[in-house]
């Protein structure tokens, strides 16, 4: 299948704000209607084209543009990974913060517990090997010549993910 972009104005389409779902909420997306709306051919991007030449072959674009001349599937959903990211430094953070805030029955506070240290650190470890991960990925993109299979950056963003979901489950199994 055909893989297109499709360039169009903004004052053209309508925009519905319904995308309401958790975890989705902060990323901005939104129904957008494009209706009796005719695109010209030099308005429209084919990705396959871009993966098979590793630039876009109709566009006049900056070679320091961030996506030219680098595989376009990797670069784009390196996003989804960082993502990740974000969600674990949120939820270590939280976790750190509630700690704080709770005293056990017998009046000492759960922060300066030993478990709630070793929890605390064993999420911050999680995190650091997802982070150390996405710089490798960042390096593979910036020095990709098309040496690397496109296997190599899926394999390394799914690890991205499983750790940063670790993380989260742990979070959640420690009834926060």
């Amino acid at each position: 299948p055909e893989r297109l972009a499709l360039c169009m104005r903004v004052s053209e389409l309508e925009l519905v704000l319904d995308w309401n779902p958790l975890g989705l909420r902060g990323s901005g997306s939104n129904t957008v209607i494009a209706k009796d709306l005719f695109v010209p051919e030099d308005m429209v991007i084919n990705f396959n084209d871009w993966m098979v030449h590793r630039k876009p072959q109709n566009l006049q674009l900056s070679e320091d543009y961030l996506y030219y001349n680098k595989p376009f599937f990797p670069a784009f959903y390196m996003g989804f990974a960082a993502m990740s990211i974000g969600g674990a430094e949120r939820v270590i953070a939280e976790f750190i913060e509630r700690t704080k805030k709770r005293v056990r029955m017998d009046g000492t506070h759960e922060g300066q517990s030993a478990k709630a240290q070793r929890v605390a650190a064993e999420l911050s470890l999680q995190l650091k090997q997802a982070k150390g991960l996405l710089k490798e990925y960042i390096e593979m993109l910036d020095t990709d010549q098309g040496q690397y299979n496109l296997g190599e950056y899926n394999a390394i963003r799914v690890q991205i993910v499983k750790n940063c979901l670790a993380l989260f489950y742990k979070f959640l199994k420690l009834g926060f």
